[in-house]
């Protein structure tokens, strides 16, 4: 009634606790491989604070900043301080990051952001 099933001893199927670190599960297996930073990004008097530990390149935290300022033409971080744009692992080092567009006048976007700072310190 019941066939027998036969397993040839040179299959490579193994279980999941078995199975060597993936891509996709090596980030599920702790939470203590990322990286938990903050920072607060600003786009003139509106701003987000994000975990960066989340977000692990820049595409995927321009596409999140886009839909939380809902501005599809956000495409690079400044720093305020310097004035200097800043690739994804240098956001590390700072609290404070502008999201910008390639049409914004930076200055115009400094004096705005240092103008915004300068009344939450009153």
């Amino acid at each position: 009634m019941f066939k027998s099933l036969e397993f040839s001893g040179n299959n490579d199927f193994q279980l999941p606790k078995e199975r060597p670190q993936s891509r996709s599960s090596w980030g599920l297996r702790s939470s203590t491989s990322l990286r938990d930073k903050t920072v607060k990004f600003m786009r003139r008097d509106d701003y987000r604070i994000l975990n960066l530990g989340i977000y692990r390149k820049t595409a995927q935290l321009l596409k999140v900043l886009r839909e939380e300022f809902e501005n599809e033409r956000l495409t690079y971080f400044l720093n305020p301080e310097t004035k200097k744009e800043v690739c994804y692992e240098e956001l590390f080092n700072l609290d404070v990051v502008l999201v910008l567009e390639d049409a914004d006048v930076v200055e115009y976007m400094i004096h705005y952001y240092k103008k915004s700072t300068s009344k939450g310190a009153l």
